[in-house]
Order: structure tokens, then C-alpha cells, then sequence
């Protein structure tokens, strides 16, 4: 069957549209790529534990100037174009063109219990922070599984836990990242190569634990703060413990044991004294031996039998 010659000038050109408009978003890809190059993106998780089990956790995503120049420099470039406008207008519409729009395609939509904040730092940066309360770790475990903490941490392999002894409290945080996967989901929910972030991501992760640290695998200890260096290339695997005591019982039972062998002190010089008492009185009741006769005088002993 012989196509009709208008029908077949219309599929080709169209075709043409096709392939120009993917030329085009390559073009604009690479653009933005090279545009990118230099600037920096820096993520901070915090998560601060206190002795009863509540807390506070948080994430702070910054982008600095030379990121917002250069996406400004991209659509200030993509809306240039003169005939070529037509073939970009879809692909400009849909880029990441604004601080603002790459924070709600990582983010989405925020819950409306978690506090925001966001800014501009005295170096032009734009930053948002989120942060959110718990009263126990039941709650931040919950928390774990939600948009904001479950961007940067595996659900199922985030805990964080508390073993409570009378002397003692022991608590213990564990938890996997994969933010390379988490970019790649959200780009494909929203049909943007998110991942090109990955190489401007500076992550850092914060976790505060009461008491003393002990056993972990943490890239830097600031004091009772656990600090781990996560890359947006390949998944972290992250462990730390923390042994806090109970001074207030320890206190009290060192108080109990010292008034206990204080007690027992006091009886047992109680008993050693008793017992000298009795004797006193034992040795005052005994009469006196009676006086010898004959004037005091002792008698001659008596003579010895004859042999």
C-alpha cells in the first residue's frame, strides 16, 4: 500500500520535532551539567536524644550562590533561544530551574507537624530546615518511616533504642543510608535526573546521645556527638552506643550501705561493750576470799610424813 506523499511529509517531519526536541533536552542536560559544575549542596541530619527517650530531629539542606547563579544562568539561557525557544518551552518548564523548585521535588509536600524554616546565610546560601519533636523513640522510629527522614534513611534499618537497668541506661543507634537510591526515586516520580545532584551533596549526619559514648563507627566524636561523612555515591552503614548512669540510685545505694554498716558498727560495739559489762558485773558479784586465822599470820604448812 502506497502512503500518500502529504501523510508521509507530515510523519517525517514530525519525527524530526521528536528528535530535535531530544537533541535538545540533551543539549540542555549537558548545559545544566556543565552549569553545575563548582557548586555545592550541603545536607546536615540531626538527631538529638535526651535522657528520658525525647528528642529532637531535623535535616538542613543548603544551596550555595554558585548553584543559584547557575540555575538562574540556565534559565536565563533556556529562554533565549530565539527559534529554538518553541523546542525548549516544554523542557524549561519542566527543569529545576530554582533553589525553590529543586527543594520541593526532594522534599514534596511537607507534613504539616513538622516545623520549617528557611533563609539566606551571611555567604548568600539558601538554606530550609526541618525539624520535628518526639517523646519517645516509638515516635521517631514513626517519624523514620516518613517523606522526610526516609529521603536519607532506610526505614528498615533505622533504630534507635534505649535499655534501661537500675544503674545503668544503654542506648544504642543504628541506621543505613542510600541517598544515591532516594534521588534516583524521586527523580523518577517526577521525571528529572535528580541523581546529577549527587555530585554537588556534602552529607553530614549529627546524632546527640546521652551519656558517654562508647562502641562505634562514627568518622568523628564531638563530645557526646557522633559525626558520620555520608557520600550521595553508595550507601553508609552507621553504628553507635552511648552508656549513660544513673548517679541518683548509685547515689542511694551508696547512701543505704553506708548507713547499713553504719548500723552494723554501732551494734557490734554495742555487743562489745555489753559483754565487758557483764563481765564487770560478774567479777563485782564474787565475795571476797575469807581472812586467814591467827591474826593474819599463815600457818606453818604441815610437817612431812616420816620416811
Amino acid at each position: 500500500m502506497r502512503v500518500p506523499a502529504g501523510l508521509s511529509k507530515t510523519v517525517r517531519v514530525r519525527g524530526a520535532g521528536h528528535v530535535l526536541v531530544a537533541a535538545a533536552a540533551i543539549i540542555a542536560m549537558a548545559a545544566l551539567s556543565l552549569l553545575l559544575a563548582g557548586c555545592a549542596v550541603e545536607v546536615g541530619l540531626t538527631t538529638t536524644v535526651e535522657k528520658d527517650g525525647s528528642g529532637t530531629t531535623g535535616v538542613r539542606f543548603a544551596a550555595d550562590k554558585a548553584l543559584q547563579d547557575a540555575l538562574s544562568q540556565a534559565a536565563s539561557g533556556l529562554g533565549g533561544l530565539g527559534d529554538l525557544g518553541s523546542l525548549f518551552g516544554d523542557i524549561d518548564s519542566d527543569l529545576p530551574l530554582s533553589i525553590d523548585t529543586i527543594f520541593a521535588l526532594i522534599f514534596g509536600t511537607i507534613p504539616t507537624d513538622w516545623s520549617m524554616d528557611q533563609g539566606v546565610d551571611d555567604n548568600g546560601a539558601t538554606w530550609i530546615s526541618l525539624s520535628h519533636r518526639f517523646d519517645d523513640l516509638q515516635q521517631l522510629e514513626e517519624l523514620s518511616t516518613g517523606r522526610v527522614m526516609s529521603l536519607f534513611m532506610d526505614p528498615e534499618r533505622f533504630s534507635l533504642t534505649q535499655d534501661r537497668g537500675f544503674f545503668r541506661t544503654t542506648t544504642a543507634f543504628t541506621a543505613k543510608t542510600d541517598i544515591s537510591g532516594a534521588l534516583r526515586a524521586a527523580g523518577d516520580a517526577s521525571g528529572l535526573p535528580l541523581d546529577m545532584l549527587g555530585d554537588l551533596l556534602t552529607l553530614e549526619n549529627r546524632v546527640t546521645l546521652p551519656g558517654s559514648v562508647g562502641d562505634n563507627n562514627a568518622d568523628h566524636v564531638v563530645g557526646d556527638t557522633l559525626v558520620w561523612d555520608m557520600s550521595a555515591s553508595g550507601d553508609r552503614e552507621m553504628r553507635g552506643e552511648s552508656v549513660m548512669y544513673d548517679w541518683v540510685h548509685i547515689g542511694l545505694v551508696a547512701f543505704a550501705a553506708l548507713i547499713g554498716f553504719l548500723i552494723l558498727l554501732f551494734l557490734l560495739l554495742w555487743l562489745i561493750r555489753r559483754s565487758r559489762r557483764r563481765r564487770r558485773a560478774e567479777k563485782a558479784q564474787i565475795p571476797p576470799p575469807p581472812p586467814p586465822p591467827d591474826g593474819g599470820q599463815v600457818p606453818p604448812p604441815p610437817p612431812a610424813p616420816p620416811v
